[in-house]
């Protein structure tokens, strides 16, 4: 599933402990790689909306702040300007609040994300976006 961590390809060693120790998990123990052609931050803002859509209802952390989260990286994606302290702070609200794991997976995704794509973070708060589509790497049932 999502919930696992993004790290770079030249930092990934796949060893349970190693990755602990680096702050992630081996989650569903998907490798997934992202092609240059896509926008990473768009693939990522595609399953934050997915994981958002996800919620049963049953809490507010779910309900409202993975919709917020996915709106933040949504619009990132999009180029359009996003208060990343902002963004920083309700991930932080999210973690530990859920009334089950699904929040607590999602926010370690997209908090993962966006360290790992840091550059294009930049780019896209720098620039109004990097210019590639997301074409879809990371499937979600919408895809089907």
């Amino acid at each position: 599933g999502y919930h696992g961590r993004w790290g770079r390809a030249g930092e990934l060693v796949v060893d349970r402990r190693e990755l602990r120790a680096a702050g992630r998990t081996w989650g569903a123990g998907v490798v997934a790689v992202v092609p240059t052609s896509t926008c990473p931050l768009g693939e990522v803002a595609r399953v934050a909306r997915w994981l958002a859509d996800q919620s049963v209802g049953q809490c507010g952390p779910c309900v409202f702040g993975l919709d917020s989260l996915a709106g933040d990286v949504e619009s990132l994606a999009a180029g359009r300007p996003v208060d990343l302290d902002r963004l920083s702070r309700r991930l932080g609200l999210v973690a530990g609040r859920g009334a089950c794991a699904h929040p607590d997976g999602a926010v370690g995704f997209l908090a993962s994300a966006l360290t790992a794509f840091a550059d294009d973070v930049a780019v896209h708060t720098a620039s109004g976006g990097c210019g590639r589509p997301a074409v879809g790497v990371l499937p979600t049932e919408v895809d089907r």
